[in-house]
């Protein structure tokens, strides 16, 4: 039995003979999905317990206590309560030692375990809890296990033994980590040979025909059910490369029960079994035929079809789309997809397909039969079908169409033999433009398949591919689903910033160390070994890739007197260039410290013995003449010298071995053995002074180019820590799961901007984007060897070194996606300009300190920055030009200011406990809401028993012109509070705690409606007093639009992934987002919202989106991230019209 899953490595002496390593944990099970609600069936499980575990422990089955009883099923069923996790390595489950979680489904979870009585490797499937929570279900498997045990044939998967341990059942099979069936399909390249899906379909009808004869059948035949073991002597003496194997007869029930006179609608999941491209037309519609003998047979030749095609029969976007194919549309014949299918194995595939049960064979044996005359080149017992049967089952099918042929027959008997011929051609020209438009539109949906795979493959050049797919498929389509996901993948696209091979500037060159000096002029690449006996730095001109000089020095001397060790090779350790960029310092293998006067052309690198053996690192402190250098043997020393006089003057010695020397400012960075310290040395004395000291980290760091903050790696994770104090202030890893770096760790640099970081190692370079802590590129290093890389300072560039090549690269920028500016911690909210040009965001740096930054976009550098005061629930606003924001502030006591672009802050004294706010068109009142008093916080985020308010500042007389108190709604509800709040000119409108929509007139304040929120609470709204709507969000996924002067409903858009976080509209172009990092686009109408794109989820929640007035930009937040995104939606309709996409 295998089952997919990550899981933790076995150890090297318990893993079984071609078993791979697992690189992840599992993705927590989710409970099956049930005809009854989830709360039922909770409540069936609490039963069922409450009268199980008793009956079991006075039994005294597997000697379990209740409490044991209870332990086990909460860890043999994870996620089933609160807290839970998979049985861990060394759990027991009767005498199957546990060893790790292969996967689950709807019948069950399945662990790989060890049977240390006979030793044996075994997959172990448990029940989930409404099995056996069922009694129905319970006593089938009570029934249908021992008789699936039973089988014993070579081309099944045996079942070795079930058993009951306290409540528990688990049914334990054999192991195997080879592929199934459907992924070996899905790995080759084209169709099977015609004699090897032969041999295939022989060995499973023979498999099948042992099982019906002991009265058991499948039920479930598809390609995920046989698992191909190593092939044998015979199988490979007839050209097939394994063994196939029938496994999960877990729907299979015994055959004499399944053909009883069991009415179907009492079966429970009789409706459910099987797969529907695999189902046979009455299994469909839930005949009990359908359940025996001739179902299986369908199914096998469903198998043979897709292995001879590469596809099965039918496919569809949806069940009722393949349940109508099966019942009513006739497969199409093999050979007109393959011309070399021979035509007796086409009849014998058909055969197997027949709509009647009757006209298939009668037997698993009969089939076999047939299959094996074919290959001995024999003729077989079934034939093509006659002209007159297929005539006749055509006139069944269509009787319309068989009306109008009879007519037309009419017609000619009469003599008009022109309209005949005319209807003819017609038909022919019908026929043939209908299967041009379905040939059109399954190779477009298969090119969407490839574009959507090949983004998410990250591949290189995989921008460049879909661009030209994406033209190619927007000139041809019309299908309206398919243009939806050409739009959304577009999007995805245009958005993606690309890792791009530039150049290729040496070759056969082992290269160790790549910087570029400061001022960007200068690129220095060092060769790790010696070259003709010297060694050598490669300087280019950072501009042109041009080289300009091969900087060359001599062996060291030192390596050859070393005492105790033996003589070895010279070459390049460590590369700096000054902070003016004109010199070069470098560290040799050898121990000697060299420099080059790149201003001076004749200048030859020299140098100075620094240490014993490799000087492993050079810094420079900022403002100092100081070079700092770190070496490891004799014993690690960290030594300072005198810049211009080379003189040393102070050393320290070490108590590990250090790897890692870095600069914050003019302190430095020390990584010796795990430990990293921060020293802060003394101008005038050289006095060190430990500011801070971890001991948590494991490997190489980087610090940000804020010099705010310090990555390190940390047990496969990113650790964030403050630069100023040492503590940490964030961990991340990689959102899928992958690993930050396989093989042994090289480097980790960070680029100038702070949004990139790369990693390299002997597997290659990865490129990780801090935005929004994912994978953005990865280049491979076949060589396994040392790979050094570099940022340009000034250009989305880098060099690295990997392969014996030396390669330039380029980040590729979006043409439609920009970043605002990179924080070093992440952005908690923000507020667009109405015009788009100015931001406000809403960040805590890596101090804690919270601040609000003003940007004016078309000037990145232009940022105003306000601190204020760290506020659970921060007010912010921006008035519709953007010279001001309202944000709370530090101050005596807890308030707000008015920041304008000045950096002043007056305060306002606004109500306690406001949660929103926004400013009027006019600028002139601030209107604010939240709710007031002392009572304890509800799970809604609001007081319970508090009382919402909506009230409006006036700035220009500087005192509150309007409040309303939402009192009824507390006698009524006992829970108040304002969730969302939008102004415009004429109306203001809020959505509170007691599931109500209220509008009031932005005037005077009058109430305008009030109207109850059906949909559930609406987490956020807007206001489009030029189409006259309100359109807000639920968090149970709906949009819902209102009209504005009466309140009354226009539209709900379900279906939406999950709640509603965001929702923003210009125009008629509807955004939104929410929770799960889901993002659509819609078209509005008066009564409809017409879907344009969406794109795939983001790895967190979308928090906040905002169109700018025009529709020209849109930013976007995502939860986590350290920046606002921007979306120029001008240049995206530019580019959909290049790439032939209506928007």
């Amino acid at each position: 039995m295998r089952e997919d899953g990550p899981d933790r490595p076995l150890s090297p002496e318990d893993r079984p003979e071609g078993l791979p390593e697992a690189d992840s944990s599992p993705a927590e099970p989710q409970p099956p999905v049930n005809d009854r609600s989830r709360w039922e069936a909770m409540e069936a499980f609490d039963d069922w317990l409450r009268k199980e575990i008793p009956a079991a422990v006075e039994a005294g089955e597997g000697g379990l206590g209740v409490e044991e009883c209870l332990r086990l099923l909460a860890r043999a069923w994870p996620g089933q309560r609160q807290g839970t996790g998979p049985l861990g390595t060394g759990e027991r489950i009767d005498r199957f030692r546990i060893e790790r979680l292969l996967g689950h489904g709807g019948f069950g979870i399945v662990y790989l375990a060890r049977d240390d009585l006979l030793g044996r490797w075994v997959a172990l499937k448990i029940p989930r809890p409404h099995v056996l929570a069922d009694p129905q279900v319970a006593a089938r498997l009570r029934r249908e296990a021992p008789a699936a045990a039973g089988l014993d044939h070579p081309h099944i998967v045996p079942i070795f033994e079930t058993g009951l341990t306290g409540p528990l059942w688990y049914i334990a099979m054999q192991y195997c980590d080879g592929p199934t069936l459907a992924e070996w399909l899905h790995d080759q390249k084209q169709p099977v040979a015609p004699r090897m899906a032969a041999q295939l379909v022989a060995r499973l009808a023979g498999a099948l025909e042992y099982s019906h004869a002991q009265g058991v059948v499948h039920r479930d035949l598809k390609p995920a059910n046989v698992l191909l073991f190593p092939a044998t002597d015979d199988d490979r003496s007839q050209g097939l490369p394994f063994t196939p194997r029938l496994t999960d007869f877990g729907l299979a029930r015994i055959q004499e029960e399944s053909e009883g006179s069991v009415p179907v609608s009492s079966r429970t999941g009789s409706l459910t079994m099987g797969t529907p491209v695999y189902m046979a037309p009455e299994q469909i519609t839930g005949h009990s035929t359908g359940q025996g003998v001739a179902g299986d047979l369908y199914s096998l030749g469903v198998v043979l079809y897709e292995l001879l095609i590469g596809r099965p029969p039918f496919q569809g976007t949806s069940f009722v789309d393949v349940a109508d194919q099966t019942r009513f549309v006739e497969p199409a014949p093999l050979r007109q997809l393959r011309r070399d299918v021979p035509a007796d194995l086409q009849s014998i595939c058909l055969k197997c397909l027949e709509k009647d049960p009757a006209e298939r064979y009668p037997g698993a044996r009969e089939l076999r039969a047939d299959l094996q005359r074919f290959l001995e080149n024999r003729p077989t017992l079934v034939r093509p079908q006659s002209a007159v049967k297929r005539v006749g089952r055509w006139v069944q099918r269509h009787p319309d169409r068989a009306g109008l042929a009879a007519l037309a027959c009419c017609v000619l008997v009469l003599g008009l033999g022109w309209l005949v011929t005319q209807s003819r051609l017609t038909r022919e020209r019908e026929r043939s433009d209908l299967q041009h438009r379905t040939f059109e539109l399954e190779r477009d949906a298969r090119l969407v398949g490839q574009i959507r795979q090949r983004r998410r493959s990250q591949e290189a050049g995989w921008q460049q591919r879909n661009f030209q797919e994406l033209i190619a498929v927007g000139t041809s389509t019309t299908d309206p689903a398919l243009r939806r996901q050409l739009r959304g993948e577009a999007v995805q696209m245009l958005s993606a910033v690309e890792l791009r091979s530039r150049q290729l500037l040496r070759q056969g060159f082992d290269g160790y160390g790549v910087e570029y000096s400061p001022d960007g002029r200068w690129l220095a690449v060092g060769h790790n070994t010696l070259v003709d006996g010297e060694g050598l730095v490669l300087l280019y001109d950072a501009q042109s890739l041009v080289l300009r000089r091969e900087l060359r020095f001599p062996r060291s001397a030192q390596l050859d007197v070393m005492p105790g060790r033996r003589s070895r090779e010279d070459g390049v350790r460590s590369l700096l260039f000054s902070e003016s960029g004109n010199e070069l310092w470098l560290g040799t293998r050898g121990g000697k410290i060299l420099v080059w006067d790149l201003a001076d052309p004749d200048s030859q690198g020299e140098g100075w013995q620094a240490h014993e053996t490799a000087v492993l690192a050079l810094a420079q402190p900022a403002g100092r003449d100081w070079l700092v250098s770190l070496g490891n043997q004799p014993r690690p020393l960290v030594k300072v010298w005198q810049r211009e006089t080379r003189q040393l003057l102070r050393e320290f010695p070490l108590e590990n071995a250090g790897s890692q020397l870095l600069t914050i400012n003019a302190d430095l960075l020390i990584e010796a053995n795990s430990s990293v310290q921060r020293w802060e040395l003394d101008p005038e004395t050289l006095e060190r002074r430990v500011v801070w000291q971890r001991t948590d980290t494991a490997g190489m760091m980087a610090v940000h180019s804020d010099h705010q903050a310090v990555l390190a790696e940390h047990a496969q994770n990113i650790v964030s820590f403050r630069a100023a104090t040492g503590d940490t202030f964030r961990e991340w890893s990689d959102p899928r799961g992958r690993k930050i770096q396989e093989g042994r760790f090289h480097e980790m640099r960070v680029s100038p901007n702070g949004r990139w970081l790369l990693t390299s190692s002997t597997e290659g370079l990865r490129l990780w984007d801090q935005l929004s802590w994912s994978l953005a590129g990865f280049i491979n290093n076949p060589a396994n060897c040392r790979v050094s890389a570099a940022f340009h300072p000034h250009r989305p560039e880098l060099v690295l070194t990997r392969d014996g090549r030396v390669e330039a690269w380029e980040l590729a920028a979006s043409p439609v996606m920009e970043i605002a500016g990179i924080h070093s911690s992440p952005v908690m909210d923000f507020r667009m300009s109405g015009d788009g040009r100015r931001l406000a965001e809403w960040t805590a740096d890596t101090t804690g300190e919270t601040r609000v930054a003003l940007r004016t976009l078309e000037e990145p550098r232009s940022v105003q920055v306000q601190s204020v005061d760290r506020h659970p629930f921060p007010l912010l606003a921006v008035d519709a030009s953007g010279e001001r924001v309202l944000a709370s502030f530090r101050s005596e006591e807890p308030s707000v200011g008015l920041i304008a672009t000045d950096g002043a802050a007056p305060p306002i004294p606004l109500l306690t406990g406001a949660l929103q706010a926004c400013f009027d068109p006019s600028g002139k009142r601030i209107w604010y809401a939240g709710s007031t008093g002392e009572n304890r916080a509800n799970g809604n985020g609001v007081e319970e028993g508090d009382t919402g308010f909506l009230a409006a500042y006036d700035l220009e007389s500087r005192r509150e012109s309007f409040r309303w108190l939402n009192t009824e709604a507390q006698r009524r509800e006992s829970v108040s509070g304002v969730l969302a709040l939008d102004v415009g000119r004429q109306a203001v409108v809020v959505s509170t705690v007691d599931q109500r929509l209220r509008c009031f007139e932005s005037g005077d304040g009058g109430l305008r409606w009030d109207v109850s929120l059906e949909a559930g609470l609406a987490d956020c709204l807007v206001v489009v007093e030029e189409r006259g709507q309100v359109v807000c969000g639920t968090r149970q996924g709906d949009l819902c639009g209102f009209d504005l002067k009466s309140g009354a409903e226009l539209f709900r858009q379900r279906g939406q992934p999950e709640a509603v976080r965001t929702v923003t509209v210009a125009g008629e172009l509807v955004i939104a987002g929410g929770q799960g990092g889901w993002l659509n686009a819609w078209q509005a109408r008066e009564d409809r919202l017409e879907p344009l794109w969406q794109m795939e989820p983001f790895e967190r929640s979308v928090l906040r989106c905002q169109l700018s007035h025009d529709g020209s930009r849109l930013a976007l937040l995502v939860e986590g991230e350290n920046g606002v995104r921007l979306l120029d939606l001008r240049h995206l309709r530019l580019q959909f019209s290049q790439m032939f996409i209506n928007w």
